[in-house]
């Protein structure tokens, strides 16, 4: 049993060390029937908000990967805890909301909304687009939850040091990486579109990434990043992470996080 947090008071135990990204299983009811959930080590939810979101997404093909273009909607926190955080709390796989906000006082009210929440093993704080407040975020959400809070950090030069802020200010682990930032044109109009880049073209950068940080770093890191098969996983292990998420694979093959927890649950023994 793997513990992500383990100097948490709830803690954030896992069967596996293979879990689904955010979003790629939606809210994880979407899937309920055809996955075997209690194969997974655990469930990221899609990124949600306060208020709910629309959008209009993209997925654009790349070379090696996805890119993820355009405003990606979701119901909001109200509605994702009525309906389907029950659901959850039956489950046996722990599940862990992936929130986005505007500010760090953003954060903080939903983060405050679910102390207490059934169904809810921890959080994951998607700093993609918050860098530079990363360590007023965390803080923020800290101050409002004692549940685990995972801080999902975008790729940079300057990791370890966010990871260390991170830490400071409350986190329980890590997330590397949030995508990456790339462009891609639509292959409709032409247009040139920025967004995040997912998928096996982003792997290297991950592992080279990982590496350095888990050497400087004391708390657990989740690598997310381009795995699309057991050995992707045991590489990123081997470099230090304590457990992988799968992202855009699971898009292919919705059974591979289980198949592959599996496959190293075997080889362990």
């Amino acid at each position: 049993m793997l513990d992500l947090a383990p100097h948490n008071p709830y803690g954030l135990r896992l069967s596996s060390p293979v879990l689904a990204a955010a979003g790629c299983f939606g809210y994880g009811v979407e899937y309920a029937r055809s996955v075997d959930m209690r194969a997974i080590g655990a469930i990221v939810t899609r990124s949600t908000s306060l208020q709910g979101r629309r959008g209009r997404p993209l997925v654009l093909e790349t070379p090696a990967g996805l890119l993820l273009a355009g405003t990606w909607p979701n119901p909001g926190l109200a509605h994702v805890l009525d309906r389907y955080a029950p659901t959850w709390a039956g489950w046996s796989t722990p599940v862990i909301l992936s929130i986005i906000g505007a500010n760090a006082d953003e954060y903080g009210a939903i983060a405050a909304a679910l102390e207490g929440a059934e169904g809810i093993a921890g959080i994951e704080l998607n700093l993609a687009a918050h860098a530079e407040q990363s360590a007023r975020i965390v803080a923020a959400a800290r101050k409002a939850t004692q549940l685990p809070l995972l801080a999902k950090l975008p790729h940079s030069p300057d990791t370890v040091a966010l990871g260390q802020a991170a830490a400071d200010a409350g986190a329980d682990a890590l997330v590397l990486f949030a995508p990456f930032g790339g462009s891609a044109a639509n292959p409709r109009t032409g247009e040139l579109l920025g967004g995040g880049l997912v998928g096996p073209a982003t792997r290297p950068l991950v592992l080279a990434a990982l590496a350095g940080a888990a050497a400087h770093l004391s708390l657990p890191i989740i690598a997310c990043g381009g795995a699309g098969g057991a050995d992707d996983v045991r590489r990123l292990l081997a470099a230090g992470a304590a457990a992988v998420a799968l992202g855009s694979a699971l898009l292919a093959n919705p059974h591979l996080a289980g198949r592959i927890g599996a496959e190293l649950a075997e080889a362990s023994k």
